[in-house]
């Protein structure tokens, strides 16, 4: 093992071979090493199971589940279809949550191994940065640099996005479905980018309990509001209320597209809505028992995303007429409650707690993708690495990664077309699927290269191959979504 500096070697060394020597021990070794333990830069650990898996849900739950069903409907044709796909895009996400859990849960081995092939920082944030720089170690560090310089790049991406969502259902709230706003969207995302998002980068800088508090409160606002849909649709189907729609035709597979193509698309947008299953991967370090806690943390927060939103796209159609909700464009959530309850309160005030429910997946965002510029930048992977690697030690937070990151999410405000939405879907997604594909075949390298390696939890080989061809196909069938 390489020596670790900052006069920690001795100490690291000995408890990583006391735990090799005695396998019975359950004592999860990486509560004993400071995190980031490089002199005053360390950030606490203080995260337990259930703040992370509620990041992880806050990350999925974003604007994706009131966006994204309207346009797959639209795609496939008919409502059977549609919840078809979500279940589809549910499993494969899972399969994906168990490949991610064997390879976090080796953190013990990794960091003994990774120490020789990385600078000499104890840490295990960064997600895929790490695995893939352990797995694929030829060309050095290739792979783990083109997946972080992607990574910051889509993560400040999927915040501009939230922020359009957050416009768009600002709009509704103001002036309702009949006024098309494309220009206003725009000019509210960047009120919201220049107000709430300036505000979040300041908790995040300022103090990360704070942080991690106020994702818990947006987690539970957008869970709320879920639920609000979801009973709503439970009393539709109970004949407490009454609605026009024919919801047995709209659950049936009448209509359902018989082209292939537009399959392609629609589970593109569907597996969006599940991106960040992962998402506490990136500040590992900062997480109580990791290694304990990991595949219950990512089977809790995946668990509860897909209940809830395969619940949620059934009361839409329980409620709305499938014509309805195709033609709602970004806004299916906020037509579905001015069906519901009228326009009044309930139709101009609830999209505002959906708009909220944006705010919290950006919270979440910026959490995450501070951390991994954070790593990047202590890993030599970006340019002024010593500058973006500094944690404040009066705030104890990464500072200099959150302005760096926050100065990206302003370019793409800026620069990107009305079209906001699908064009960072369509953007972040594509390469996505070929880390994650590195990932999953990179599972199998490991077993076969380094058997001997601890695995506390051992993926299912059908699973792990399953999101390694599923990524390859989507990729494959996704190239026709990029010539659209």
């Amino acid at each position: 093992m390489a020596t670790l500096s900052n006069g920690h070697s001795d100490e690291t060394t000995s408890l990583l071979r006391e735990e090799q020597a005695d396998d019975s021990n359950k004592h999860d070794i990486t509560s004993d090493i400071s995190p980031l333990a490089v002199g005053n830069q360390k950030l606490e650990r203080q995260i337990d199971w259930k703040t992370a898996s509620l990041i992880n849900v806050s990350y999925m739950v974003g604007g994706g589940v009131f966006v994204s069903p309207a346009l797959t409907l639209a795609m496939v044709g008919s409502g059977g279809m549609n919840i078809v796909i979500w279940l589809f895009a549910s499993f494969i996400t899972m399969t994906g949550v168990c490949t991610y859990a064997e390879l976090g849960t080796m953190v013990r081995e990794l960091l003994t191994c990774l120490s020789m092939i990385l600078p000499p920082f104890l840490t295990f944030s960064g997600g895929e940065k790490e695995y893939l720089a352990f797995i694929y170690r030829r060309p050095k560090l290739l792979l783990a640099y083109l997946f972080s310089i992607y990574n910051i790049i889509a993560i400040a991406g999927g915040i501009a996005s939230q922020s359009t969502v957050f416009g768009r259902y600002l709009n509704f709230a103001l002036f309702g479905s009949s006024v098309p706003t494309p220009v206003l969207d725009r000019v509210w995302a960047g009120k919201f980018l220049r107000r709430r998002n300036t505000i979040l980068h300041l908790i995040n800088a300022c103090s990360v309990k704070t942080s991690l508090k106020s994702i818990v409160m947006l987690t539970a606002v957008k869970v709320a509001v879920l639920l609000l849909i979801i009973l709503t649709g439970l009393a539709v189907l109970c004949g407490v209320m009454d609605t026009d729609a024919d919801y047995l035709d709209n659950l049936s597979f009448n209509g359902t597209t018989m082209s292939f193509k537009p399959y392609a698309s629609a589970f593109y947008f569907s597996m969006h809505g599940y991106s960040g299953f992962n998402a506490i991967q990136y500040s590992l370090d900062e997480v109580k028992n990791p290694i304990q806690n990991l595949p219950k943390i990512a089977g809790s927060a995946l668990g509860l995303t897909s209940v809830l939103y395969l619940l949620t796209i059934i009361s839409y159609m329980l409620v709305l007429p499938n014509e309805v909700i195709k033609n709602s464009d970004l806004t299916v959530a906020g037509s579905f409650f001015t069906k519901v309850f009228g326009v009044g309160f309930a139709s101009r005030g609830l999209p505002i707690f959906i708009g909220l429910s944006a705010v919290g997946c950006s919270a979440s965002l910026i959490f995450s993708g501070s951390r991994l510029v954070l790593e990047a930048s202590r890993d030599g992977l970006l340019p002024y690495g010593h500058t973006f690697g500094y944690v404040n030690p009066t705030f104890q937070a990464p500072v200099n990664a959150l302005v760096l990151q926050y100065v990206i999410v302003l370019i793409y405000l800026l620069a990107t077309p009305g079209g906001v939405y699908q064009f960072i879907i369509a953007f972040a997604a594509w390469p996505a699927y070929i880390f994650f594909a590195c990932i999953g075949i990179g599972v199998f390298m490991l077993r076969r290269r380094e058997p001997d390696l601890a695995r506390p939890f051992k993926a299912n080989s059908g699973k792990v191959f399953s999101k390694s061809v599923s990524c390859v196909i989507d990729d494959i069938t996704e190239t026709n979504f990029w010539g659209q």
